[in-house]
C-alpha cells in the first residue's frame, strides 16, 4: 500500500492530491522567508514522530538546525536520534553525496529532505556561465539519480529550491526550472503575502490552484 504523506497542513494536502507519494520528487520553491524550509521540516518531524527515520541535507547555515529545534520543541530529544544529518559545504560535496546516496538508506528511512538542491548550483554558476551546460547536465544527473533511489527504496523525497525571475514574467520560477520540473512530481510554490500570511500554488501537476496558510514559530497552519 503506498500511503501518502501528509504535509501537516489539511489545505497543502488537498492540493497535492491527498499527500505526497512514494518515490515521488515533490518540490517546494520560494523566495527567502516564504517558508519552504519551515514547510519541509514540518513534514520531516511529523514522519519522524510516527517512529520512522529521516535523512536530512542541507546547504544552509547552523540556523536551519535550530529553526528545526524549535520546531521540535519538546519532541525535540525523541526525534533528534532519528534524523541523520549531513551539512554539505560544494556542489562537488552534493554530487559525490548523491552518487553514493544508497549507503545513507539505513533501515527504517523513508524519508528524505533536500535543502537546497539548487544553492550551489547557483553559485557555481556564477562567472562560470560558459559551463552551464556541464552543470546542467551534472543537476539533471542528480535529480535522476534522486528519483531512481526514491523509487527503488520506496522513498519520500522533499526538496527545496531557490527562485529567479525571467524578464516579463510575473511569478518567480525555481532556479534550473526547466530540470526540476521534469523530475519532480509535484511542485508548490509559496508565495509571501502579508507577515505571517502565505499563498500555496500548485505548480504540477496542475496549474493555479492555491490555498492560504499561516507561518508561525511552530510550522505552517491552515486558515
Amino acid at each position: 500500500m503506498n500511503e501518502k504523506l501528509s504535509t501537516g497542513s489539511k489545505n497543502i494536502d488537498r492540493l497535492i492530491e491527498g499527500g505526497i507519494s512514494l518515490g515521488e520528487l515533490f518540490l517546494i520553491y520560494g523566495g527567502r522567508g516564504s517558508g519552504r524550509t519551515t514547510l519541509a521540516f514540518q513534514i520531516m518531524i511529523n514522519n519522524t514522530l510516527k517512529g520512522r527515520k529521516s535523512l536530512l541535507i542541507f546547504t544552509g547555515e547552523n540556523a536551519s538546525l535550530m529553526r528545526l529545534k524549535i520546531m521540535a520543541r519538546d519532541k525535540w530529544s525523541e526525534i533528534s536520534e532519528k534524523i541523520l544529518v549531513i551539512n554539505i559545504k560544494s556542489f562537488k560535496e552534493q554530487d559525490d553525496l548523491i552518487d553514493n546516496l544508497e549507503l545513507f538508506v539505513f533501515e527504517d528511512l523513508n524519508l528524505i529532505v533536500f535543502d537546497s538542491i539548487t544553492s550551489f548550483y547557483r553559485l557555481e554558476l556564477k562567472g562560470r556561465e560558459n559551463e552551464n551546460i556541464m552543470l546542467n547536465k551534472q543537476l539533471n544527473r542528480e535529480l535522476a539519480l534522486l528519483k531512481y533511489n526514491s523509487m527503488k527504496k520506496g522513498l519520500y523525497t522533499i526538496l527545496t529550491s531557490d527562485i529567479t525571475i525571467r524578464p516579463g514574467e510575473k511569478f518567480p520560477i525555481p532556479v534550473a526550472s526547466q530540470i526540476l520540473t521534469y523530475w519532480c512530481d509535484k511542485i508548490i510554490r509559496i508565495d509571501r503575502l502579508q507577515e505571517n500570511i502565505r499563498k500555496v500554488v500548485l505548480i504540477k501537476p496542475q496549474m493555479d490552484i492555491s490555498c492560504l496558510v499561516r507561518i508561525s514559530e511552530n510550522g505552517i497552519d491552515d486558515i
